[in-house]
């Protein structure tokens, strides 16, 4: 399987992918199961003019032998305003959720939402709230569709970054665009964005199928969203779970109470960081603070994995310091000519005798560390049509994988 990659230089790289694991095999097998209720419905019928006399957008794959009904009917005369191509993508994801229902396949509570905000350009997505307001935590998969002469390319990265910048459960997100007919896949974490080669829903009604029931089939873990953080009700907070880490041996559960600091990048890729006040609570659906426990600090960010976590800079500083206090002529050391006078030196004697520097320097207990490693940020760069579906199974499973090495870490010491 190829993959072509593209960067503002205009180089490009070839990558071949072999012997990964498909985490949603199934879903090529749904879309194929939902076709005889597709076609009962009439949702899906016989294309109207002979295939050969219309080329594929694919060099590896015909056009398939039938189109959505209602994107038949749009497309016929020429090119549609953005908002009626929305609405007729919703008609679709309607109608294969019906369908998915009717052969009893297990979804999620997704489906496609409108959000019309001009007359060159209409946001949608899918989400889990059908109808009340609106958040950015609310949206699952980003959908954006312009007409030929308004890019979609900057606004879904706009959006993607806002998402992220928002929802501190996202760890990658999938994403879609459409531009008339055409129609690409995105895939974003802070390491990376990632686009499809557009393809023809007139041509490919086949692979749209294919991509809706791989979200409405998908678990929100599947789609990017972190299981060890919850949204608590109303947007209220978050209940951050830390798993066993050392020596303890059951995992800890923090709510949020309010944001310390944070760091927004305006673009998606790179590092992230937010630090929050917390309280230890029972678990993530169990919200009650847990009786004498102190209010803590938990850091949450997202760096360079050649970058070592907190935990361990912390314990750097603590041995160099101990190393430092166990020298024979450390009075007389360059660092120690900062202390004017006896008595700054009797304090350090004192700081430095056994461990009481750890408690010495100060600051808010801290609860740990939620630390996300990432990639060097790359240019986004395009997957050939043919290993659309195969690299969207392929990227999910190498970042689930990813991800899971980098779970947070908590250390007792004060920060």
């Amino acid at each position: 399987m190829g993959l072509k990659a593209n960067s503002d230089t205009g180089k490009h790289r070839t990558f071949k992918h072999a012997g990964y694991a498909v985490v949603v095999h199934n879903d090529s097998e749904r879309s194929v199961w939902i076709r005889p209720p597709l076609k009962k419905e009439k949702a899906l019928v016989a294309r109207g003019r002979p295939l050969r006399n219309e080329p594929s957008s694919s060099k590896q794959k015909a056009p398939f032998t039938h189109v959505f009904k209602t994107l038949n009917t749009l497309f016929r005369t020429g090119s549609s305003a953005p908002n009626r191509i929305a609405k007729s993508f919703q008609t679709v994801g309607n109608a294969i959720r019906r369908a998915l229902g009717k052969v009893k396949a297990a979804t999620n509570e997704c489906s496609i939402r409108l959000d019309e905000t001009s007359e060159h350009r209409s946001n949608a997505c899918i989400t889990g709230n059908p109808g009340s307001q609106l958040q950015l935590t609310d949206i699952v998969v980003p959908i954006e569709v312009t007409s030929t002469s308004v890019p979609a390319e900057s606004k879904i990265l706009s959006n993607a970054a806002k998402i992220f910048n928002e929802d501190p459960r996202r760890r990658f997100s999938y994403g879609v665009t459409v531009e008339d007919r055409n129609v690409s896949l995105w895939y974003f974490s802070r390491s990376l964005t990632i686009r499809s080669e557009p393809f023809d829903v007139q041509q490919h009604s086949d692979i749209l199928a294919h991509v809706f029931v791989s979200f409405f089939c998908s678990s929100y873990e599947q789609l990017g969203f972190d299981p060890l953080v919850t949204l608590l009700h109303g947007g209220t907070g978050y209940v951050y779970e830390l798993p066993p880490d050392g020596e303890r041996t059951v995992p800890l559960f923090y709510k949020t109470l309010e944001v310390i600091w944070e760091h927004r990048p305006t673009r998606l890729s790179g590092r992230y960081g937010r630090g929050w006040k917390v309280e230890q609570v029972h678990s993530a659906s169990d919200f009650q603070r847990i009786p004498g426990t102190s209010t803590m600090a938990l850091k949450d960010s997202s760096v360079d994995v050649s970058i070592p976590v907190e935990s361990e800079v912390q314990e750097a500083l603590f041995r160099d310091i101990a190393a430092f206090g166990r020298g024979i002529n450390w009075k007389s050391h360059p660092l120690s000519k900062d202390s004017r006078v006896d008595s700054d030196l009797m304090e350090l004697e004192e700081v430095l005798r056994g461990d009481n520097f750890e408690h010495a320097i100060g600051g808010e207990p801290f609860a740990g560390v939620w630390q996300r490693g990432i990639l060097p940020a790359v240019h986004p760069f395009v997957v050939c049509l043919d290993a659309v579906f195969s690299f969207y199974t392929t990227i999910l499973d190498r970042m689930l994988t990813f991800s899971n090495s980098f779970r947070p870490r908590c250390f007792s010491r004060p920060f």
